[in-house]
């Protein structure tokens, strides 16, 4: 398990492509869910997307925001 500041610099650095493939798609929006739901059970901040120290619903409102814009060239 990466330290809170490994976690935290993996959702930065992953931004709306969450697998890392290199493509911004419906999977990535799966993935961070998932890994969402595991951070809030186990406590880790992997998911804390919009990077406030918390892992809560509007980590999944930011993610989500900067999918969509991500897919739409914004």
């Amino acid at each position: 398990t990466a330290g809170v500041s490994g976690d935290l610099s993996f959702a930065v650095r992953l931004g709306a492509d969450w697998d890392a493939n290199g493509m911004v798609e419906p999977v990535d929006v799966a993935s961070y869910i998932n890994d969402w739901l595991v951070a809030l059970q186990s406590g880790t901040r992997r998911a804390d997307f919009d990077n406030n120290n918390a892992v809560d619903p509007g980590d999944v409102a930011a993610f989500v925001q900067a999918w969509l814009a991500t897919v739409a060239g914004c």
